[in-house]
């Protein structure tokens, strides 16, 4: 089961990169998670290596909002200044692809690279355009979104998954 398991790994790679935005420096913990992320990636792709292209897995990150659709604001850094959810999800895409972009078997995109507005539709149209471009028998949409709520006590991660 190939797949559920580079989506446990692309799961851990969004929380590392989600918890690194905007805490400051990275500290150990940060970077040994980065390392125990990278390490399952390489076992993953490894055991089942192939040169025949339609085994490829291309994974589309989607960051959430942009343009004019700014999502939630808040202050996260706690500095007084308001950040934008857009920008976050930018900043947590560009983490990821940098990250993913080093292994062999993946093929690796962003829906969009500048502050664009892109409907849902659009979305969807890009993330088909590298399906048919890579010939990649799996195709992975990941949409990108940081979301408020007036109630500290509440936080965590939720995942919608499409089978």
């Amino acid at each position: 089961m190939r797949i559920p398991n580079i989506l446990t790994t692309v799961m851990l790679i969004v929380l590392v990169s989600i918890f690194g935005v905007g805490c400051g420096p990275d500290d150990e913990s940060n970077t040994e998670i980065s390392q125990t992320v990278d390490e399952n990636i390489a076992l993953e792709l490894d055991e089942e290596k192939t040169e025949d292209k339609n085994d490829t897995i291309t994974i589309i990150l989607d960051p959430g909002h942009g343009g004019e659709n700014t999502g939630a604001m808040a202050d996260v850094n706690g500095d007084g200044v308001i950040d934008f959810e857009k920008d976050l999800n930018m900043v947590v895409a560009n983490h990821m692809i940098e990250i993913l972009q080093n292994y062999e078997g993946l093929h690796v995109a962003l829906t969009r690279y500048g502050d664009e507005e892109l409907s849902h539709a659009e979305r969807a149209a890009i993330a088909q355009s590298f399906a048919k471009e890579t010939l990649s028998k799996t195709v992975i949409l990941i949409s990108i979104h940081n979301n408020a709520n007036p109630y500290a006590f509440l936080e965590g991660v939720e995942a919608y998954v499409s089978v």
